[in-house]
């Protein structure tokens, strides 16, 4: 991988993180801890389950979280 992929993939990271985390801070009303971790557990693909039970719209917000969490494991193993 050369530095700028890199960069790119540290960059995507760092997005779905902060993505991820506001996310589930608008949908859920979780605290911004339990919003990072369950960031944290859904792309690494842990899978200790929800924090609390989670409405339509943050079971669509996680698995378009999911995607894009394969789509950059994809392209960092590329």
């Amino acid at each position: 991988m050369f530095p700028r992929d890199i960069r790119l993939t540290v960059f995507v990271l760092a997005s779905l993180l902060v993505t991820g985390t506001l996310g589930y801070r608008l949908l859920e009303g979780w605290t911004w801890l339990e919003s990072l971790w369950m960031v944290a557990i859904t792309l690494t693909t842990i899978g200790f389950g929800e924090i609390h039970p989670l409405s339509p719209a943050g079971r669509v917000f996680t698995l378009g979280l999911i995607g894009a969490g394969v789509a950059l494991g994809g392209y960092a193993l590329a």
